[in-house]
């Protein structure tokens, strides 16, 4: 038999010979390189050019290359196209606020989002606010390499690729720690039993608002979970001791928060705390949930929608009433 030549590559030419890399190899690979940086960086050593051609392929393993020529991080003059545009490095201005470390970071999570859809992420925004993984083109691949694990995937895209250098992951350390998280997650079955019953007695009732500001787009997902939380308690109010809904705002930035908790006859292991979180991030109105089982605590998306077109709070309201019965139903178990 005929030996084969070992033949590096860059990731580039890497992923045009082989094609798309898994969802957990693709972790693996910037974990990987995410190791490297952090070492680098606790020596003051930033690249400042990350990008799939800095990145050679030894035998499977990225091997990162180049720390000589700090550049921009966004385009070097040559043929290739920009790969990731950090506002920070667009503007003459300003230069001190500028963060490398930073800028290596965001440059590593668009390197993941490289490796998932094939694409360039460019700009951290487009001309309708979308940032990379909230694009059309990149919807269906995330969708389709990420499955139950999709929300991981997008609460990582969603800090990686904020606007601010300040709201990104801000070290190596801090983006290992949500790469490592969404490599480990095991999504349990949930038992769907009693559902029905549960579900009975809730009225199924729509609601349409026609709102632009953000605001109030908020406000529509809040009077939707707000519907919910009603007509349960107005269904299971006899049979729990404690059930409390409530919300607050957040002053610097337009969050709402929504809570329900039950305490089934004050079995101590048989509470249940949910915290639902709904907040505009990038394009899209984003709803996730904290959940809280006998000090358990888990959190996971529920909703994510274009908000520029959220005037129903229908398929929300679906979605958290699906919910809400799932998790009552374990938690009647224990009882």
């Amino acid at each position: 038999m005929e030996k084969s030549q070992n033949q590096l590559h860059t990731l580039e030419s890497f992923l045009d010979e082989n094609g798309s890399v898994g969802l957990d190899d693709a972790v693996e690979m910037c974990l990987r390189i995410l190791h490297v940086l952090e070492y680098c960086h606790e020596r003051n050593m930033t690249h400042a050019h990350l990008r799939p051609d800095k990145i050679v392929m030894d035998d499977g393993h990225p091997v990162l290359i180049d720390f000589s020529m700090p550049l921009n991080g966004n385009s070097n003059g040559n043929s290739h196209p920009v790969f990731i545009e950090l506002p920070e490095y667009q503007l003459s201005i300003r230069v001190a606020e500028r963060n490398d470390q930073v800028g290596d970071v965001t440059a590593i999570a668009g390197l993941f989002y490289y490796m998932l859809t094939r694409e360039n992420p460019g700009a951290l925004k487009d001309r309708e606010g979308r940032m990379p993984h909230q694009r059309q083109s990149a919807r269906a691949r995330l969708q389709s390499i990420s499955n139950n694990r999709l929300f991981l995937v997008n609460q990582i895209f969603d800090r990686a690729f904020q606007w601010h250098f300040s709201e990104r992951y801000q070290t190596a350390k801090d983006l290992a720690a949500h790469l490592e998280r969404l490599k480990e997650y095991n999504s349990s079955e949930l038992s769907s039993s009693n559902l029905d019953e549960l579900l009975k007695g809730m009225r199924n009732t729509t609601q349409a608002q026609t709102v632009t500001p953000h605001e109030m787009r908020l406000q529509t997902a809040f009077n939707g979970l707000q519907m919910v939380f009603t007509e349960l308690a107005s269904s299971l109010e006899p049979d729990f001791r404690e059930m409390e809904a409530g919300y607050r705002k957040e002053v610097l930035r337009p969050v709402y928060t929504a809570f329900v908790k039950f305490n089934y006859r004050l079995v101590s292991d048989a509470r249940l705390t949910l915290r639902f979180r709904i907040e505009i991030v990038g394009s899209e109105l984003v709803v996730s949930v904290n959940s809280d089982k006998g000090g358990e605590e888990t959190v996971e998306e529920l909703f994510r929608a274009e908000h520029h077109s959220f005037y129903d709070s229908s398929p929300l309201e679906k979605i958290v009433r699906n919910f809400l019965a799932i998790n009552l139903a374990q938690l009647l178990t224990k009882v």
